[in-house]
This record gives C-alpha cells, sequence and structure tokens, in this order.
C-alpha cells in the first residue's frame, strides 16, 4: 500500500530573536501567552504545513492538550490576531490561523517535494516563486506541481466540493471588511454599514463601538459581526416596542377611569 504524501513539517524555524508582535503577547499573557503561540506554530507546521483549522470545537480540544482553559486560549488568540501574529482577515472568512510568514516559511520547506496541494482561498503569498528554483535534473527531485483541491484532478468527494462551492458563493456576496470601532475589530464591508445607516440610522453607531468594547475586553470571537449587530438592533427595536405598547395600555386604562368618574356624576 502506498504510503500517503507528507504534508506537515518535522519542525519548524523559530528566531532568537522575536519581533515585537509575539513580545507584546508574552508582555500581556506572561510565559503563558508565548508557549500557547509556539503551541499554535506546531499545530500549524506539524498539520496542514500554512494553516490550521480554528472553530470552537478545535480551540476546544487545544485548550485541553495545552492544560490551559480555553478563555485564556481565546484571548491569546484574539491579541495575536489583532496584533497581525495571524491574518484577521482569512480568519474572519474560513476560520483558519495562518498569515504571510507562515505561508513563506512553509513553501520554502517543501519546494523540493513531488507534489503540493494548496487550497488558493487561502494564500497570502505567490507560491509559484518558491518553485522556480527547484533543479529538474536532480535524480531525487521532478518537477515540482501545486495542485488545487478544487481542481478536476482532486480526489475529494463531489459532495464536499458542492458544498465548498456554496460556501464560496455566500463569501463572494460580502466585499472586502473594513475595521471599525475604537480597537478596530468590528469587521463590515462598504455594503454591510450602508445597510446598518439605512436600517438603523440613529443608533447604528453606538452598537459598533458596543461591540469593538466588548470583544476587546471579553476575547469573544463573532463569526459575522454584521450579524451580531443586527441583532442587538433589532432587539432594542423590539424592546422598545413593548414598552410603547405597556404605555399605550397604562393610557387607555387611564381614560376608562375618567369615563366612569363622569358616569359617577
Amino acid at each position: 500500500m502506498a504510503r500517503p504524501a507528507k504534508v506537515g513539517l518535522d519542525y519548524f524555524p523559530l528566531d532568537c530573536v522575536l519581533d515585537d508582535k509575539i513580545e507584546l503577547i508574552e508582555a500581556e499573557f506572561g510565559l503563558t501567552g508565548f508557549a500557547v503561540v509556539v503551541k499554535l506554530f506546531q499545530k500549524i507546521y506539524g498539520e496542514q504545513g500554512y494553516y490550521c483549522e480554528w472553530t470552537k470545537e478545535v480551540a476546544l480540544l487545544f485548550a485541553r492538550k495545552c492544560g490551559v482553559g480555553g478563555n485564556v486560549v481565546s484571548e491569546i488568540v484574539s491579541s495575536a490576531l489583532k496584533r497581525g501574529i495571524f491574518n484577521n482577515d482569512l480568519f474572519n472568512r474560513y476560520e483558519i490561523l495562518t498569515s504571510r510568514g507562515i505561508q513563506k516559511r512553509y513553501f520554502e520547506a517543501v519546494s523540493r517535494r513531488k507534489q503540493i496541494e494548496v487550497k488558493n482561498e487561502y494564500l497570502l503569498i505567490k507560491v509559484a516563486q518558491f518553485l522556480e528554483n527547484t533543479d529538474n535534473n536532480s535524480d531525487n527531485v521532478d518537477i515540482n506541481s501545486i495542485n488545487d483541491v478544487k481542481s478536476t484532478q482532486s480526489k475529494v468527494k463531489e459532495s464536499k466540493v458542492k458544498e465548498s462551492k456554496v460556501k464560496e458563493r455566500k463569501r463572494s456576496c460580502r466585499s472586502a471588511l473594513s475595521a471599525y470601532g475604537s480597537f478596530n475589530n468590528v469587521l463590515l464591508s462598504d455594503n454591510e454599514l450602508e445597510q446598518l445607516k439605512q436600517r438603523y440610522p440613529n443608533s447604528y453607531k453606538d452598537k459598533i463601538e458596543r461591540l469593538s468594547v466588548y470583544m476587546e475586553s471579553s476575547g469573544t470571537v463573532y463569526k459575522n459581526h454584521f450579524a451580531k449587530i443586527v441583532e442587538w438592533l433589532n432587539k432594542d427595536k423590539d424592546e422598545q416596542k413593548a414598552i410603547e405598547n405597556k404605555a399605550i395600555k397604562s393610557y387607555d386604562l387611564d381614560e376608562l377611569d375618567k369615563i366612569d368618574t363622569l358616569d359617577n356624576f
């Protein structure tokens, strides 16, 4: 039986002098923050090589393996995303952790492999530039080929391909995201912001700011910031309507009391 093609790396480089982004994580969370980031690097490089999925379930299992509370891991990841250690846009779009530096180091390390499978939508760099220097005359190295998992040669099941296309259509409806709020962590497309302005002209700014402060202070991560803001605004609208209905009923009862008083005369 043929052995499956290797995907991840056996080891990865870690600079002796780290950049300010990681030092800020350590300053904020102590050695726990540094250790969690390095553990995330191990997960990325050791499994898929240039990214890892980061859903609630993955985060929960990761926290258990590290022996760190889930909330602590969530706060560290949120801080790492905010500081650019991981790409915030790809995280919000696909629920993955990756960065340009991670991808550059990975594809440099695997440039001599015979076959590399990549997901084009996850890429932040041009992979082809790391394959140009391959020695095509070597006995041990063939011409590298990049097989997109969406291509006709992919072994992905048809059902998964269809599911991927549906998700891609949904994502294409959202244009590039921009950051809002005091902490620049509320991500909205131009179309989403325009919808908020038209539907909630008097209150959308307060809700954007509220979401920004809440995510920063609690470490909570939402998949779709626009949906969360609309949820809050609709809830406020329903509560206001209930208050108004209660006031109308109270007014009606007062009027009935006046009528009864006049009849007694």
